[in-house]
């Protein structure tokens, strides 16, 4: 049996949950080697980057019209990393406690609509749906031409515990805050 240290999890686990947030911005057609999705959270009261390898994104965005803009992504749920030398807590993250990707494999944002704040700059709001539950989303991205095509940057909170990702013993905040900020680039290439 493999032990891990409880609070040094605890922390892993929260980037995940930002990652899926974040990926509320990406389009289809998105250039893997250029864009990512990262979950950033705090453990102990160190910051924590993690990041999920698999996703798809089906995206219709226009920045003449950032109201009739649509997105939906589905993230699996199993494929959250930590880097090299953290396989074992990445696949903690699998267990019930977290992400129970036996009985949730997939996590899923749908969003109909953007608002254009500043010139480039846009927010946008949806439904993040993970592990049987399901909470409104929101935050800022940017948008520019860059990397040869459309580059979606942004950053936005989620709550770990809205979604009961780290269960039981894990709920404790001081070990493992509850926020989690999900850092996305998604690059898409031009037509």
């Amino acid at each position: 049996m493999i032990r891990i240290d409880r609070r040094r999890f605890a922390g892993l686990l929260a980037a995940a949950l930002t990652v899926v947030a974040g990926m509320a911005i990406a389009q289809s057609g998105a250039t893997a080697g250029a864009s990512h999705v990262k979950a950033v959270f705090t453990q102990m009261g160190v910051p924590v980057e993690g990041r999920f390898t698999r996703f798809d994104a089906d995206v219709d965005f226009d920045p003449a019209a950032p109201a009739a803009a649509r997105a939906r992504i589905v993230v699996d749920t199993a494929s959250f990393e930590l880097g090299p030398g953290a396989e074992e807590y990445a696949a903690e993250t699998r267990r019930p406690e977290w992400f129970d990707v036996e009985r949730h494999p997939q996590a899923v944002f749908e969003a109909s609509g953007a608002k254009l704040v500043a010139e480039g700059r846009y927010e946008f709001a949806g439904r993040l749906q993970m592990k049987g539950r399901s909470a409104e989303v929101s935050g800022p991205f940017t948008l520019a031409q860059a990397d040869g095509g459309s580059v979606f940057e942004g950053e936005v909170p989620i709550s770990r515990l809205a979604f009961g990702i780290g269960d039981g013993e894990w709920r404790d905040t001081s070990i493992l805050a509850d926020e989690v900020r999900v850092r996305f680039r998604i690059v898409v290439a031009s037509p």
